[in-house]
């Protein structure tokens, strides 16, 4: 079959680190080894770790009142993207998060390109999001007329957004995946201290104050350990505060943000990862965790009771928002060293099904569907 040329728009902010970042980072690398053209358009800066990149705007941040953060891409009026992508002539048109006002809804309807979406959001049936259920259904029309395929992060993901999509878009469920030969297990304990890890944005939804409080409580109890976090956001300087407040430092470390490879040192140091997160939609950094033998605490959300529905100890995974169990799951797995060892061998398994090559090959297999249906319906 002909190699195709490809469009990939999204409105994350390229310079920061990120879910939507890593997947597109990974699927157009992996698209470009099958020898397709991809050739990406974000918001200013140029990052340096994506190929054929072009900046067209930039990204503004918008707080949701979840505590996550919408990103929007204000166009350049100076950029005329819709000539871009019109002369360019692609052959697909993949744009992601396409939720949010940004430029593939202020071109889709000039082109005459099929179109796919990724949607990387979704939220739990507890979130106070969820009043927005029933309004998206008022939204198919106008998506499903110019859009031919979506494709969902996880089922949960899947079951927020699908209402977007009459019957003639194709759809998908394509998990994220993670680089397994970077973020792998170190060989055997050597830190005295049990090291507990925390990699996420620093915004209110992924619960680092409810670890934070649980890390407390743990040092009131003499119990011995060292937590690492790695992030940016913000909520950082409120962080820091509370670290300072509680005189956390002699038990805490703040590294900053760490994007991409360079965190899987710290992976490889860490026994315990920590993960109190909310409306997750396909977290990166879990498959990061599970890649590098760890295994993990946190909040039972609806991603994880999806995504670890085969995880050796669920009890691990603790009801929303509730920090004494969250302590006593973190307490109990520093005690029971065993049991770290028995989730690490559940690990060491289950990694064995994240390939970026698979989601490439299933991708690329509905952009030819895409593509097929497009020219049929315009010969």
């Amino acid at each position: 079959m002909k190699k195709l040329r490809i469009a990939m728009l999204f409105s994350s902010d390229p310079s920061a680190a990120g879910g939507v970042q890593e997947h597109i980072y990974h699927l157009s690398n992996e698209l470009r080894k099958r020898g397709h053209i991809v050739d990406i358009f974000g918001p200013k800066p140029k990052p340096s770790q994506l190929d054929s990149y072009t900046s067209i705007g930039m990204s503004v941040e918008v707080p949701i009142i979840n505590g996550n953060i919408a990103n929007i891409l204000l166009l350049d009026p100076k950029i005329d993207i819709d000539k871009i992508l019109i002369d360019n002539k692609y052959d697909i048109i993949h744009a992601h998060e396409p939720y949010v006002p940004f430029a593939f809804w202020s071109i889709v309807n000039k082109l005459k390109t099929p179109c796919v979406t990724t949607f990387h959001t979704a939220w739990d049936d507890s979130s106070i999001i969820n009043f927005i259920n029933g309004v998206i259904p008022f939204f198919r029309d106008a998506f499903s007329k110019y859009v031919g395929g979506a494709i969902f992060v996880s089922k949960i993901t899947q079951t927020r957004w699908k209402s977007l999509c009459d019957s003639s878009v194709k759809q998908r469920v394509l998990y994220n995946s993670v680089d397994t030969n970077t973020f792998i297990p170190k060989n055997k304990r050597t830190d005295a201290l049990i090291q507990l890890l925390f990699v996420a944005r620093l915004v209110h939804r992924k619960g680092l104050f409810q670890l934070l409080e649980a890390v407390k409580m743990l040092k009131e109890e003499g119990v011995k350990f060292s937590l690492t976090i790695i992030g940016d956001g913000k909520e950082k300087n409120k962080m820091l505060d509370y670290i300072k407040s509680y005189k956390l430092s002699t038990h805490i470390q703040y590294l900053g943000e760490i994007k991409g490879k360079k965190r899987a040192q710290y992976y490889k140091r860490a026994d315990i990862f920590c993960a109190p997160y909310r409306d997750e939609a396909g977290s990166i950094t879990i498959l990061e965790a599970i890649s590098a033998g760890l295994p993990i605490v946190g909040f039972s959300n609806e991603l994880f009771k999806e995504a670890l529905k085969d995880y050796p100890n669920k009890k691990l995974l603790v009801k929303q928002n509730n920090v004494q169990q969250l302590a006593k799951a973190i307490e109990f797995l520093i005690k029971n060293e065993n049991e770290i060892d028995r989730i690490k061998e559940w690990c060491l398994e289950k990694k064995k099904e994240f390939s970026w090559e698979t989601i490439a090959q299933k991708t690329e297999s509905l952009y030819y569907e895409l593509v097929e249906s497009y020219e049929r319906n315009n010969i």
